[in-house]
């Protein structure tokens, strides 16, 4: 004798659609992309990010529908999303050294962006404003590395000096506004990145600024495995990271880094890494 199938109304098959929904999403191996300051948001980024998770599902031997790829321009949001679900987070150096401790991130894989160059970021003032690292006491430093100021303070000890406690460490979105301000005559001093200070020839205020510093090359960015989300997914971590490295060796992985500028994930450089862990904060945040 068959059991009698009950009747199923709109209502309860509705939701139990979503439960399916919300199950699938969280047995899905997501890594978090997280730029603060970076051109885009999580929509226009959307689908970049699904043509990124196919293409490692295939790079990685994982079964269709199982990566999930999102990524947030938002520091706040970047943290809530991998303290949340994240099996891998994929965030520039400040981040990492801001929240590295806080969200348990062991870095994998370094990011070698399409310029194939290391990250080198530099201090600009106004031509003539500052001779030397302590000249900066009561001045502003702003850029989009802001968010981590511990990082930012000690960014350019190596030949110029560490930031006096006294300058305010600020976070911009709009640096090229804050070059403008700097350009005037403000008590501003602006991090660049790379990609950045390449501009600054071309800028109509350009021949009034000047480099007072750069920093030590550091990687474009870091692929990290969040250790709380990933202990429970032991084999799926493996697939994930030898996928990221396989990526470039396909047409379509080749075409899914392309859409979001990176080259390659290459094996992470630990002697980069070391004078960075000790930079972290003992709360998660870098040191002031």
């Amino acid at each position: 004798m068959l059991w009698a199938m009950p009747t199923i109304t709109p209502i309860v098959f509705a939701a139990a659609a979503s439960l399916l929904a919300a199950t699938a999403q969280a047995a899905a191996a997501t890594i978090v992309f997280c730029s603060p300051g970076s051109p885009g948001d999580t929509l226009q980024a959307k689908p970049a990010m699904e043509q990124f998770a196919r293409a490692l599902e295939k790079a990685g031997g994982l079964p269709a529908g199982t990566v999930n790829a999102e990524y947030h321009e938002a520091e706040a949001a970047g943290v809530g999303a991998m303290r949340a679900q994240a099996l891998l987070g994929a965030v520039p150096v400040p981040f990492f050294v801001a929240h590295g401790k806080e969200l348990g991130l062991e870095p994998r894989l370094s990011i070698v962006t399409n310029t194939g160059q290391p990250e080198r970021f530099a201090l600009v003032v106004r031509k003539g404003a500052i001779a030397k690292s302590a000249d900066l006491s009561g001045w502003e430093v702003t850029g989009t590395t802001g968010y981590a100021a511990g990082f930012v303070r000690r960014l350019f000890a190596k030949g110029f000096g560490a930031l006096p406690d006294d300058a305010r460490i600020t976070f911009t979105a709009a640096p090229l506004q804050a070059l403008r301000r700097a350009a005037s005559g403000e008590k501003l001093a602006v991090v660049l990145d790379a990609t950045q200070s390449a501009s600054l020839a071309s800028l109509p205020f350009g021949a009034d600024l000047d480099v007072l510093a750069r920093s030590e090359p550091l990687p474009a960015g870091l692929v990290c495995v969040v250790k709380p989300a990933a202990a429970a997914h032991a084999k799926t971590v493996p697939s994930l990271l030898k996928g990221l490295e396989r990526m470039p060796k396909s047409p379509e992985g080749k075409e899914a880094l392309l859409a979001i500028r990176v080259e390659r994930f290459e094996p992470i450089d630990a002697a980069r890494i070391a004078p960075l862990r000790a930079e972290e904060g003992p709360a998660g945040a870098s040191r002031p």
